[in-house]
């Protein structure tokens, strides 16, 4: 086998997976810790007899392309683990950039309310006359439009 940690198991559960793929050394023997700590409260006893009679490591059995594939699946789990580990990087620098997208957009908000006071304290249409009719003197604003009422 390519890679002496990828271990093939089989009958690990009652149904379901006859084949179970583990990269964990300890896993055949917290499987039978289960077995004895875990299903031993729900199960009689000849159940848990029958599952560690079945229970076995079989990677030593195996054909030759299927150790193969499960190294390739090792791989490919390796290469989950890291991406799976750039993606919680990147969420957690997401997190902190919309902690800081929110605290920008709350102080811009509030700067805005306060501009928007300041243009109601100065009274709109005669802030509109001192600083556009000193620059376009014909103006068309009539306090609603450029264009003027419609038609």
């Amino acid at each position: 086998m390519e890679n002496p940690n990828v271990r093939c198991f089989v009958h690990s559960h009652h149904a379901g997976s006859l084949f179970e793929w583990h990269t964990e050394n300890y896993y055949y023997e917290n499987r039978l810790k289960d077995f004895d700590e875990i299903k031993s409260q729900v199960e009689p006893p000849w159940k848990i007899a029958l599952r560690k009679k079945l229970f076995r490591d079989i990677t030593d059995l195996l054909p030759p392309e299927l150790a193969k594939a499960g190294a390739e699946w090792d791989k490919a789990r390796a290469e989950l683990d890291k991406a799976r580990a750039e993606w919680d990087k990147a969420r957690a620098e997401w997190a902190k950039a919309r902690a800081e997208w929110d605290k920008a957009g709350a102080e811009w908000d509030k700067a805005g309310a306060e501009l928007d006071e300041l243009v109601v304290e100065h009274g709109v249409g005669r802030l509109h006359d001192e600083v556009c009719n000193s620059v376009n003197p014909d103006c068309p604003w009539d306090g609603s439009s450029i264009f003027g009422k419609k038609d």
